[in-house]
């Protein structure tokens, strides 16, 4: 019987283990992101199902900076990171940390920590 249950647990634990791992969900990234500056400054990234735009805020609030829109493809890298790719050939790595958090990676370049902005 005891042998009958490890050998079941066994194969389940087989199964499992083969089974491929869940895809991160672009959807979840969608919206607008910010990260604090110093200064009163914000970076802010905001995705959408088609295209991406970033821009910095001064300490006023005033955007500065490029703040066009770009289309983008998304793909699942693992479950916790989402691969943006622009026409121009330029990728930006997403690390879902949870819900409200993203580190947004650009490669060979550094990383930026970002908080869901939530009105």
């Amino acid at each position: 019987m005891q042998r009958t249950i490890a050998l079941g647990l066994g194969v389940v634990g087989l199964v499992l283990g083969l089974a491929p791992p869940a895809a991160a969900n672009p959807a979840q990234i969608f919206g607008k992101w910010v990260e604090l500056g110093p200064n009163g400054t914000e970076m802010v990234a905001e995705f959408t199902a088609t295209t991406a735009w970033s821009y910095g805020l001064d300490q006023f609030g005033q955007r500065v900076g490029n703040n066009s829109r770009f289309p983008v493809i998304y793909k699942d890298v693992n479950p916790s990171t989402i691969e943006v790719d622009t026409r121009s050939g330029d990728k930006i790595l997403l690390h879902v940390i949870d819900a409200d958090t993203i580190e947004m990676e650009f490669p060979g370049i550094g990383t930026h920590t970002m908080t869901r902005d939530t009105p």
